[in-house]
């Protein structure tokens, strides 16, 4: 079986549809977990890099330009909301893990799951340094004695 020709015809022809009422239901779980007080990191795994040159974004069938409006999406939340992070590791297929680093067209082998990880590490260590700064740069209140 050739490789590129099974990736290009799982990326095939987009068929993604925007549902607003879809991204509502998932923005307000982020924001319900974060009214609880946790901090909420999104990402988008690495896809095969031939999705790049693919009519797909993604095997969900997710044209390049609704990516991007996803992206953007997921970027506004991630800005109006401080205790939520995102990372587009994905970059459109544009990511660095290269061919050899998948099993498949959308999954990676310990090769490239082990580099994945200590990227994700480095993202959330990135994110407690930044709160703990946020935080120290904050005045304390004394309590009244």
């Amino acid at each position: 079986v050739d490789v590129e020709n099974e990736i290009r015809r799982h990326y095939g022809r987009p068929d993604f549809k925007w549902e607003e009422s879809a991204w509502k239901k998932f923005e307000e779980s982020v924001l319900l977990l974060t009214q609880r007080g946790a901090r909420v990191l999104l990402f988008t795994p690495p896809f095969h890099p031939l999705s790049a040159q693919c009519e797909s974004a993604d095997v969900d069938g997710t044209s390049h330009r609704d990516y991007q409006m996803v992206m953007e999406h997921l970027t506004r939340l991630a800005e109006t909301h401080p205790q939520v992070i995102f990372e587009d590791i994905n970059n459109a297929g544009r990511h660095g893990f290269p061919h050899e680093m998948f099993f498949d067209r959308e999954h990676l082998h310990a090769s490239g799951a082990g580099p994945l990880t200590a990227l994700l590490s480095d993202i959330m260590k990135r994110a407690g340094a930044d709160a703990e700064r946020k935080n120290s740069a904050s005045p304390v209140k004394q309590e009244p004695k």
